[in-house]
């Protein structure tokens, strides 16, 4: 992760025009959400979905679904991306794969989310409903803050992390790359969670922990170590 703090806008190498086009890219339940707050955020003239297991039950009205870019001729120079996926790994191979095309990383932030101006908002964040993101907080590329998460002040958030719902970073805490926070699980100010860790729903984390496996409970705790964990890669 970086220590540097820079807010949203003007980011280097990013689009500022606001009728920006858009490549959502998964179109499982995360791809759905994710495609509905950038239509809510009036901030792309299009979207279209990129997933060839979801056209049959495509249904959402406001974008289609494809199976690939090239069925609509994207142009790598007027198209931005957004790894929409849920499982980590997943959504960085997705990540790397359209970077390597030439598209851009789009943040995607539902009108409903709040954040500081003064935060750092990495490429391909996305920030959902209900969520916070405050004071100088620090949140990486791909990450994702879902509905009513919550980013204090002066926390960073490492690489394709994901706060899952209600999940809260008291201040100053950290996430390190790829950590899964659990729905309505926390983690203490100050406290640094290693990476590659799940923290299980409403855990609490209240001291600092390394070793990769899963934790639950208050305070949580270490109930599978490994150093081989793999999520589930079809996550969407």
């Amino acid at each position: 992760m970086t220590d540097e703090i820079a807010n949203t806008n003007g980011t280097e190498g990013e689009k500022s025009s606001s009728s920006e086009r858009l490549l959502v890219i998964g179109g499982g339940g995360h791809g759905r959400v994710v495609a509905e707050a950038a239509h809510l955020s009036a901030q792309f003239s299009q979207i279209v979905v990129v997933d060839p297991y979801a056209i049959d039950s495509w249904t959402l009205p406001f974008c289609k679904c494809v199976a690939a870019e090239a069925a609509i001729d994207a142009d790598p120079q007027s198209w931005d991306f957004v790894s929409a996926v849920g499982g980590a790994s997943l959504r960085k191979r997705l990540f790397d794969e359209y970077s390597a095309k030439g598209f851009t990383p789009a943040r995607v932030m539902h009108p409903r989310a709040i954040v500081s101006p003064s935060a750092y908002l990495g490429r391909g964040v996305v920030v959902l409903a209900g969520a916070v993101v405050a004071t100088l907080a620090s949140i990486e590329d791909g990450v994702i803050v879902n509905h009513n998460a919550v980013v204090e002040h002066d926390c960073k958030v490492g690489q394709f992390a994901h706060l899952a719902p209600g999940s809260i970073l008291a201040g100053g805490a950290c996430l390190e790359d790829k950590v899964f926070l659990g729905a309505a699980a926390s983690v203490r100010h100050g406290v640094r969670v290693g990476a590659d860790i799940v923290i299980g729903n409403g855990a609490a984390v209240v001291a600092d922990i390394f070793q990769q496996g899963v934790y639950v409970g208050t305070p949580a705790s270490l109930i599978k170590s490994t150093s081989t964990f793999k999520e589930n890669d079809n996550e969407r």
